[in-house]
């Protein structure tokens, strides 16, 4: 099984780079524009608005493709990377709701339509995020014969102040995981319009509240699944010392649903429970145990 999720609390706090930093020369998330083919990423640059500037902390973090040198004060673009399970295939993922449309568009998937993905009508939105549908079908423009696609879901969130935003491209159709992506982004701009830098503090805690949300695929039969619930990301900025924060995420009240909508937490807990008689099974799926490292937050923000 793959758990694809994101959570808004953790992306708000995410490293930097520019928006202009691509998915094979598309801008992810460049709202209601044309995307620019060819257009090489900026790095970004200054420091943290503090006395010294921040150095860089090495480390054997892996991050996905995207922005090369993040920095505070500036946005980041990171995507899935292509892998031999179908993973990071959706590119030049688009959202567009200038003129009340609401839809999605995402190029280089096969079977999903005319790359156009409308609001759910199932399910359209799960643990606060926009869920949307490929077309289940196509027409022969000569033959009128109804070609149909596969089952292609895209997750959306937006946080309020519209500085982090995420999309999830998965489909249930596949034995395995199939063919897919996911992109987020943290924007140098403020629900306003206005220019956002991060900053860090050196000093003190702090508890990020927010949704969880994401999709479940499977390797061995097909299948797509909801989860939602509840994220705290917790952040001791004192320690750890050379520029690094102490950082926790609790994910807790977990709930399941099917492609449908329909909650299967129950189903799921009861098979487990057949699974491990001697367990101690509860209510709602276990939490994500959270741990604690040194190398995940600096002074460019902080990546999950």
């Amino acid at each position: 099984m793959q758990k694809i999720t994101v959570g808004l609390c953790a992306l708000a706090l995410l490293a930097a780079c520019t928006t202009s930093e691509d998915v094979e020369g598309t801008n992810p998330f460049d709202r209601n524009q044309e995307p620019v083919e060819g257009e090489e990423g900026v790095d970004g640059g200054g420091d943290t608005g503090g006395d010294e500037p921040t150095e860089p902390v090495e480390n054997d973090r892996t991050l996905p493709p995207g922005t090369p040198n993040p920095t505070p004060d500036s946005s980041i673009t990171r995507y899935e990377e292509i892998n031999d399970q179908g993973g990071g295939y959706a590119r030049s993922i688009r959202y567009s709701n200038a003129n009340g449309e609401d839809q999605f568009e995402v190029d280089n998937i096969a079977f999903d339509g005319n790359n156009v993905y409308e609001r759910g009508t199932a399910v359209s939105s799960i643990g606060g995020y926009a869920v949307y549908e490929a077309a289940p079908e196509v027409v022969n423009d000569e033959t009128g014969e109804r070609v149909e696609n596969l089952t292609y879901r895209a997750v959306y969130g937006l946080s309020q102040t519209s500085q982090s935003e995420f999309a999830i491209v998965r489909s249930g159709s596949y034995t395995s995981y199939g063919f897919g992506g996911f992109v987020y982004q943290r924007n140098n701009f403020d629900v306003n319009g206005d220019p956002y830098d991060l900053n860090i503090p050196e000093t003190g805690a702090a508890i990020y509240r927010g949704d969880y949300g994401g999709v479940r695929i499977f390797d061995g039969r097909r299948g797509l699944e909801y989860v939602q619930g509840e994220a705290e990301l917790r952040a001791d900025f004192e320690d750890f010392n050379d520029g690094q924060a102490g950082v926790l995420l609790y994910v807790r009240d977990c709930r399941l649903f099917d492609i449908n909508g329909n909650d299967i937490t129950s189903d799921y807990l009861t098979a487990l429970a057949t699974q491990n008689p001697d367990g101690d099974i509860g209510a709602t799926l276990p939490d994500l145990v959270p741990q604690v490292s040194p190398d995940i937050a600096d002074g460019r923000g902080i990546a999950l």
